[in-house]
């Protein structure tokens, strides 16, 4: 018998082992709940696990496929979907990058190439540096751009977790320069708004990381940063 991908890290907060690490929030004696990110929807399997009847919005980190390929899943059941503003286009109109990208001598480094492959209906854009309520769930909206132009985290400040995506991730399978004790890193595709990313995550008060990919980090954010510029704990990827 298959172990269950259903993990419990806080009262009400799970996490989904799929093509990357998918959180749902349950608010205290609430049976619907909100997801961030979506993976291949292997979430909506598992619902009664945690106790949930419906999950009522996805909360997308970015467009990358790993973290958002189920989502037609989500669409079929009503679920409302919320991503980045910078990244609106590539969710809803990504037929649209794909046109218009070329197949060779291309030295456009914007990471885009692992996008959805089919357009999905987009509700809203999540409100960068600001707090909204999903599913019973004060957010605050983070904008962290470095792994993609538009890549958002989340906090939860009732919870004291922080969900970074791939802004900050642990120990990653794919990659040999992790080290060990698989430590925050990050993914960095562009420098400049890598650094500003980490800048911006250093202060937040959140004493657990859930990451995109790896397990959870117990520890505050500016810890992590301070850890993931080490070039011993693994550095850019």
């Amino acid at each position: 018998m298959n172990a269950s991908p259903v993990t419990e890290f806080l009262p009400g907060v799970f996490r989904i082992a799929d093509t990357c690490n998918v959180y749902v929030v349950r608010a205290p004696g609430e049976r619907t709940a909100f997801a961030v990110d979506f993976g291949s929807g292997r979430v909506l399997d598992h619902l009664g696990e945690m106790g949930i009847d419906r999950i009522t919005d996805v909360l997308m980190t970015h467009h990358h496929r790993d973290q958002g390929q189920g989502l037609p899943r989500a669409v079929a059941q009503g679920i409302r979907i919320h991503v980045p503003p910078v990244e609106r286009d590539l969710f809803a109109d990504v037929e649209g990058m794909w046109q218009s990208r070329t197949l060779y001598n291309d030295y456009n480094l914007r990471q885009d190439m692992f996008s959805l492959v089919e357009p999905v209906p987009v509700h809203d854009v999540v409100p960068e540096y600001r707090r909204r309520t999903y599913a019973g769930t004060s957010v605050e909206v983070v904008p962290t751009p470095g792994h993609t132009s538009g890549h958002t985290a989340y906090l939860l400040p009732d919870a004291g977790v922080l969900v970074s995506g791939d802004a900050l991730v642990t120990g990653h399978p794919t990659t040999a320069r992790t080290g060990p004790q698989r430590l925050p890193a990050f993914f960095d595709h562009d420098p400049a708004r890598t650094a500003g990313a980490l800048d911006a995550l250093a202060p937040l008060d959140a004493d657990v990381l859930l990451p995109g990919h790896g397990p959870a980090w117990h520890g505050t954010p500016e810890q992590a940063v301070v850890i993931a510029h080490s070039r011993d704990a693994g550095g850019t990827w």
